[in-house]
């Protein structure tokens, strides 16, 4: 997760912050019958975000 902030302009103490992420989850996780053959998760995360 890689995030930026900037600072608003009027208030000292107030922030907007933005973060960009990548998750990424394989189907290896569990084996057996609880295994979830091929498949694959990739998202992407956007994450924006206000600060006091």
């Amino acid at each position: 997760m890689l995030e930026k902030k900037w600072p608003l302009s009027g208030s000292e103490k107030l922030s907007f912050g933005l973060g960009i992420g990548y998750l990424y989850n394989s189907g290896e996780k569990y084996s057996g019958s609880l295994k979830e053959e091929g498949i694959d998760n990739h998202q992407l995360i956007l994450r924006p975000n206000f600060k006091c």
